[in-house]
């Protein structure tokens, strides 16, 4: 039964196999630890709605979506309690539940000689280098979504207590299978699938019937409680099922995952449908060779099984038939169940050809599914750094969020709702959750003069300088390997106050947020609330023991970005002159742009992102009070955009709107009118032809 070939040759490959899983494990970590923010991001902000505050245990109850997530606010409840929202919990829990899964599969394979060594290590060894892969990172850095991976441990739980009863018929063994199935079903809806699974696989591994009527009493029990006072919400469902065609094609992009991610959808569609193919011939092949009535069997075909009636529910629920490249299917929250079936296939081939042919077919299995393996994982990188870049936001916003600044669109990129954000950002504060832990931030406010001040400069540079409403945001690089892991960038105004810091994102520099001119490794973000003044800047380095210059003293733009308004008054006297490519209300309807302005709306998009053309303003009087509001909306690709206020004799540029990319609200700029010009013009420029670059200008307004 043994692997052909030299003992030297198989120990190197089951040593190679080994490292890989550990370097693939070292990197998740320390994505998990680059991608932690304090802030929570999408559904998390429920957690922080319910039970940031005083606890009414009847929230518990209440749906998120389909789900009622009882198990997983448990441990977000222990962290709010005991470790003040900061996440550590839900991370550290999530992390542990996925290393489980493996631990799981491990012992189900060894507990019983279904296969001799080195087959048994090879199989679970690459089932490790699947499960540690670090694709899986942005599930485990993701707090909320440890409803999955709590999910995927239980069920292969009550499939290992299933086992050890049909082995041993004890009790214990019963309520263990009834209580991890209970976890299931209040982790997830699918989770209640597992009652199935569970039933079924009693029955054919004969459990007695007494045994089998209180698993199914229970199941009745436990299922008929979950829609107790349940509302159901609008469904596909009934549309779906008239695509069969296109259900199988998005089924076999979710298997596909986590190799589909990235590359041509046909692709995803033969990787995913390679990977039924293979476990159902495995299961047939299990079946007839009496494999599945075995321990490691029931585990390891039960919990393909599970994935497979999820991915089902999946497809006929949440497929949408205009979703050309199935994005759906591959939505970063579902990764880790079909990456999990990749561990179970891995585990099957080899566990079947060492029974169907044990010189060489676990041999051939192992080194096959290894290259395939790191030829997918190859492949996917610019997935696994695309699906980090949420985080990154989250870091960015955190950081704005500490320096008091609040910008509704960067605020956007963690939640669709700003404003609810605002608010529960409030109860956060009233209770010291989270970013607000120690009750604010420490070195705002502070002078800078008792710090330890190196008069060797840092290279590096500020790249840019944007404001956005209440504040500043501020872009830059700084070379050094010794930045404090706190505040790193330290912004002071005159008086030698530390006015506000930035921080390089962990996660990187979002795509939207990058620039030539700022290198990604090297950049970092910072924020000051109502700036007065120029700024000096400073890095804190050699772990926050000393502070050192970093480039000239920063300029404060004239101009600033308000928020929302009400108060709309025109300004007098403005008419435009634009060209045939600028039109009334000519700007992409699609998306939120928040409350437009009541004035007459200019846009270059026009019906298509290739429009291009200049539009501007005959010259009009300077506004008496020295200022003018413009309000603008720029496309999320700013490249070859511009808008100028000038003075309409002299052409000087009075201000110059700063763009970033990603950007979808309507933005108010204040501009100061210098008191030497007398008549003022607006020029707006479009010279972009790629997706979303245009941009709208409406008639300005006064300040007061």
């Amino acid at each position: 039964m043994l692997l052909k070939g030299s003992t030297a040759v198989r120990n190197f490959f089951l040593l190679a196999l080994a490292g890989w899983a550990v370097f693939n494990l070292i990197q998740t970590f320390h994505s998990v630890l680059a991608d932690y923010s304090p802030i929570p991001v999408e559904d998390y902000w429920r957690i922080t709605q319910f039970w940031a505050g005083p606890v009414r245990w009847a929230n518990l109850w209440r749906q998120h979506n389909e789900h009622r997530i009882i198990f997983p606010e448990l441990v977000h409840i222990a962290d709010m309690r005991l470790l003040h929202g900061r996440m550590y919990l839900p991370i550290a829990v999530s992390g542990l539940c996925w290393l489980g899964v493996w631990c799981v599969l491990a012992f189900s394979v060894y507990s019983r000689k279904m296969m001799e060594w080195p087959a048994r290590e090879a199989a679970l060894l690459l089932a490790a280098v699947v499960i540690t892969w670090k694709g899986c990172s942005t599930v485990i850095a993701t707090p909320f979504q440890l409803q999955f991976t709590l999910l995927q441990l239980f069920s292969v739980l009550s499939l290992l207590f299933l086992s050890l009863l049909a082995e041993t018929a004890r009790a214990r063994y019963l309520a263990a299978v009834i209580a991890a199935g209970v976890v299931c079903t209040y982790s997830s809806a699918n989770g209640m699938l597992m009652w199935i699974i569970l039933i079924g696989a009693a029955l054919f591994l004969k459990v007695s019937l007494r045994q089998i009527l209180i698993l199914t009493a229970a199941a009745a029990v436990f299922s008929g409680a979950y829609f107790f006072h349940y509302h159901f919400l609008p469904s596909l469902i009934a549309a779906n099922l008239h695509h069969p065609l296109r259900a199988a094609a998005f089924l076999c992009s979710y298997f596909s995952m986590p190799f589909g991610g990235y590359g041509l959808r046909t692709f995803g569609f033969k990787a995913g449908a390679v990977n039924l193919l293979a476990m159902s011939v495995c299961g047939v092949v299990a079946f007839r060779r009496g494999l599945l009535r075995s321990r490691p069997g029931i585990v390891v075909f039960g919990a393909y099984l599970f994935i497979l009636l999820s991915a089902l529910l999946t497809t006929v629920s949440r497929m949408d038939v205009r979703d050309y490249l199935f994005d759906q299917a591959k939505a970063v929250r579902y990764v880790t169940m079909p990456t999990a079936g990749w561990a179970l296939l891995a585990i099957a081939v080899v566990w079947v050809l060492d029974t169907v042919w044990p010189q060489r077919g676990p041999l051939v299995a192992a080194l096959g599914l290894a290259v395939c393996l790191f030829l997918g994982f190859r492949q996917d990188g610019g997935w696994v750094e695309g699906t980090r870049m949420e985080l990154a936001n989250a870091q960015i916003t955190a950081t704005m969020l500490e320096n008091g600044v609040f910008d509704p669109d960067q605020v956007r990129t963690i939640f669709p709702d700003p404003e609810f954000v605002r608010v529960h950002l409030q109860v956060l504060q009233q209770f010291h959750k989270g970013i607000y832990t120690h009750g604010g931030d420490k070195w705002i406010g502070s002078n800078i003069r008792p710090l330890n001040l190196l008069d060797k400069p840092v290279s590096g540079k500020i790249t840019r300088v944007v404001p956005v409403p209440g504040g500043l945001e501020i872009f830059g690089w700084a070379d050094t390997d010794t930045l404090s892991g706190d505040h790193e960038i330290l912004f002071v105004d005159g008086n030698n106050i530390i006015a506000g810091f930035g921080r390089r994102p962990a996660a990187g520099l979002p795509y939207d947020l990058g620039a030539w001119d700022t290198p990604n490794p090297l950049a970092f973000v910072g924020y000051v609330a109502r700036p007065a003044g120029p700024l000096s800047v400073y890095v804190r380095t050699y772990h926050g023991k000393a502070i050192q210059p970093l480039g000239d003293a920063l300029t404060v733009p004239s101009f600033t970005q308000l928020g929302s308004r009400t108060d709309f008054t025109p300004l007098p006297g403005v008419s435009w002159v634009p060209d045939s490519t600028w039109t009334v209300n000519g700007y992409q309807p699609q998306g939120d742009h928040g409350p437009a302005p009541p004035g007459l709306i200019y846009g270059s998009w026009s019906g298509a992102d290739d429009k291009t053309g200049t539009m501007h303003s005959a010259p009009f009087a300077a506004p008496a009070d020295g200022c003018l509001v413009l309000p603008v909306l720029p496309g999320t690709s700013s490249y070859g955009q511009s808008v100028q206020v000038r003075d309409a004799d002299s052409s000087q540029v009075i201000a110059d709107i700063p763009f970033l990319d990603g950007r979808t609200l309507w933005q108010r700029w204040r501009i100061p009118i210098p008191a030497s010009t007398r008549k003022a013009a607006i020029f707006a420029n479009d010279e972009g032809t790629g997706q979303n670059q245009w941009v709208a200008v409406a008639s300005p307004e006064q300040c007061k």
